[in-house]
């Protein structure tokens, strides 16, 4: 799962509810959903204030509506509902934009980053944003990204091209329809990428630290 790039309204939906961490191909996958909206009151009790009715009806919408082409045919207090729940915008349900918020869809536009990535830089930041040792790992995290960043000419060479090699080499060795020889070839081929992806870091830290000295 790589972006929000979905052309129905239920893969959308589907792309949400994966993104929040439900795992939308178990069977459980509705009704652990609308548990959750409905315990987070981002829907009503509107089955005579009776929590189960209430799940198993809105399980059996959300089932629905992962079957549905467009937005336009879903209610607005369920639209409504998602957005609030996913914190998403309408736009993204409807279609008009690829990823679920505006901000990602400008930072993806600008950066290239898709919407995985968006997120985790996000969440690194609020984490790091708190007070106390335990969130400093969040602000290193960031401040490390930023530093590789400026030194853009080691960055790009000595780090980041490597790890693309390793990243296709590893892709490679996953295919499912390789013979055992060529799975073991690209097994070689993989570790080989990763030892020199691994080196080129220490050489890109190395740098780092010299020009700082």
């Amino acid at each position: 799962m790589s972006n929000g790039f979905k052309n129905t309204f239920g893969q959308r939906l589907e792309y949400l509810m994966q993104a929040s961490g439900i795992e939308i191909t178990k069977k459980g996958a509705n009704a652990e959903l609308a548990r959750n909206m409905l315990s987070k009151g981002c829907l009503p009790f509107y089955v005579n204030s009776d929590f189960k009715k209430s799940c198993e009806s809105a399980r059996s919408r959300i089932e629905n509506h992962r079957k549905t082409d467009f937005a336009t045919s879903i209610e607005g207090k369920w639209l409504k509902a998602y957005c609030d729940y996913f914190k998403c915008s309408a736009d993204y349900l409807f279609g008009y934009i690829d990823y679920p918020s505006h901000i990602e869809t400008d930072i993806a536009s600008v950066t290239g980053l898709n919407s995985t990535a968006i997120k985790i830089l996000e969440k690194w930041h609020h984490i790091g944003s708190l007070k106390g040792q335990d969130y400093s790992w969040a602000r290193n995290c960031t401040r490390a990204i930023n530093d590789l960043l400026e030194e853009d000419i080691w960055f790009s060479h000595e780090v980041l091209l490597p790890i693309a090699d390793y990243c296709v080499k590893r892709h490679r060795y996953e295919e499912p329809a390789l013979s055992d020889h060529e799975r073991t070839k690209a097994l070689k081929d993989f570790r080989l990428a990763l030892f020199t992806a691994s080196e080129g870091l220490i050489s890109c830290i190395k740098a780092i630290y010299k020009k700082e000295k």
